[in-house]
């Protein structure tokens, strides 16, 4: 208990190696959630892309993403309100029209390119007089799912609905054992089955959704069969399973496939700039449907490196094509910024998505102000963001002090402040300090920073000391006195 809040937990069925509660909050504002924890370490790997992928998915059927939380231990939140997990619930809660909710937010995801891979009624929570899938952001991913979902979807609703008598339910039940009936890699598109069926519960009036005696068959019903039928129909006649399917049947579904938009090849795209990518597809009767920018060191910056679906399949008119367009490569090449100003050197390398990190002044017979070493050294390839430490020229008498000595001698001293900025990287790294005249080199500082920590030190000693900067086990600076 917390502030008069109080949590409480219960143990809901796994779902693959995913272990689940659903979370209670009491009190003003009462809440729930289911929260999911990955068993395998692979997963934990791979959450953090899948959670990108679905977390601005919005659909009244579909849970929402309300948190992800990566330390101490991968825990995915999802928001349901006050709904209850269906496997808690009697079968009087469910109705033909949440399934079809369910389809319907299975079509959205798979508009998105996400399939969901875990569509069963552990899955499901009964709120508002709906049914909400949760776990998307736990699925299995990638367009090779959608047919799965569709079949997992199909038989989940067979199971949910079989002891119901209702036109509609009888019809959705109908149609799910159909597609069971079909091969594995064969099932209608989400989006177009839960079309079907919608438009067949508005044709059919409002006593599609009435209870009615088992055993009962009525027009309402054959109106609605009849409508599942034609979509049903395109995709049975391309499944040959032992047989010649009867004449009859071929013709309406030759009748029934005339009807759609015509199948095209999806154009080969890739190394076209995005643009005239963009009207080839239009020219084929296709859609762009999203842009998804990814690092490549084969094509330009602009350039499509791939589609989905890709090149050569054949889709109907109007289908939407996904192009995944380049940034350019992940890396780049290291320019020369010795001779040049802080300011130059800081545009030039801005130009490049590399940072500028000044460790500080030396003396050199360079101009005072103008860069005289870098590391990395040029021509060198680095990740974009990383940053060039470079040393800036203080003059020929930076840090010269001649100090008089009892014999009436005067011997000189050189003085030098380093300036360190930790790089991003490891949450703390060791920096480390070595100085001296000969080997081995002397540490003279050695402490654990955060990323962004700026390290001022302060040195000194006669012409010829040598100065090392080491983070993290890779020396990033030398010099001398």
């Amino acid at each position: 208990m917390a502030g008069g809040v109080a949590v409480e937990r219960e143990q809901l069925p796994s779902i693959g190696s995913w272990d689940r509660w659903s979370a209670t909050k009491r009190g003003r504002g009462a809440a729930r959630f289911i929260v999911s924890r990955p068993g395998v370490a692979r997963e934990r790997a791979d959450i953090r892309e899948r959670v990108r992928s679905v977390r601005d998915l919005r659909h009244p059927s579909l849970s929402r993403l309300i948190a992800f939380r990566e330390e101490p231990e991968a825990e995915v939140i999802e928001d349901v309100g006050e709904g209850a997990v269906l496997d808690r619930l009697s079968d009087r809660a469910i109705s033909a029209g949440g399934v079809i909710g369910v389809l319907e937010a299975l079509a959205y995801m798979h508009r998105a390119g996400v399939a969901h891979g875990n569509v069963r009624r552990e899955a499901l929570v009964a709120r508002d007089g709906r049914l909400v899938l949760t776990g998307a952001a736990i699925g299995a991913g990638g367009e090779d799912g959608f047919v799965a979902d569709v079949r997992a979807w199909a038989k989940l609703a067979v199971e949910l609905l079989a002891d119901y008598r209702g036109p509609l339910a009888s019809a959705v039940v109908e149609t799910s054992r159909r597609i069971l009936c079909q091969a594995d890699d064969v099932a209608p598109p989400a989006g177009r089955l839960a079309s079907a069926l919608r438009r067949a519960w508005r044709e059919a009036g409002p006593e599609a959704v009435a209870d009615e005696p088992a055993g009962s068959a009525d027009g309402t019903l054959m109106k609605v069969l009849h409508a599942l039928g034609d979509i049903l129909l395109g995709v049975l006649t391309t499944v040959i399973t032992g047989g010649v399917i009867a004449g009859a049947v071929v013709l309406g579904a030759m009748w029934f496939l005339d009807q759609l938009p015509q199948e095209v090849p999806v154009p080969d795209v890739v190394g076209l700039p995005r643009e005239e990518a963009r009207e080839i597809l239009q020219r084929a009767a296709l859609q762009v449907g999203g842009v998804r920018p990814a690092y490549s060191d084969e094509y330009e910056p602009g350039e499509v490196i791939a589609t989905k679906p890709e090149g050569g399949m054949l889709v109907r008119q109007g289908r939407e094509v996904t192009l995944v367009v380049s940034l350019g490569s992940a890396q780049v090449e290291v320019p020369s910024v010795t001779g040049l100003t802080v300011r130059e050197a800081r545009e030039l390398l801005g130009e490049s998505d590399l940072q500028l990190e000044v460790l500080g002044q030396t003396r050199s017979s360079a101009p005072k102000g103008e860069i005289v070493r870098q590391n990395p050294a040029p021509g060198e390839r680095v990740a974009r963001g990383e940053s060039v430490y470079v040393q800036v020229s203080g003059g020929p008498q930076f840090g010269r002090l001649e100090v008089p000595t009892g014999d009436g001698e005067t011997a000189v001293a050189y003085f030098r402040t380093l300036k360190i900025t930790v790089p991003a990287g490891d949450p703390l790294q060791r920096v480390r300090i070595l100085e001296g005249h000969d080997e081995p080199l002397e540490v003279t500082y050695d402490r654990l920073h955060r990323p962004g920590d700026t390290i001022e030190f302060e040195t000194w000693g006669r012409e010829g000391k040598r100065i090392e900067v080491w983070i993290e086990g890779e020396r990033i600076y030398r010099t001398q006195l």
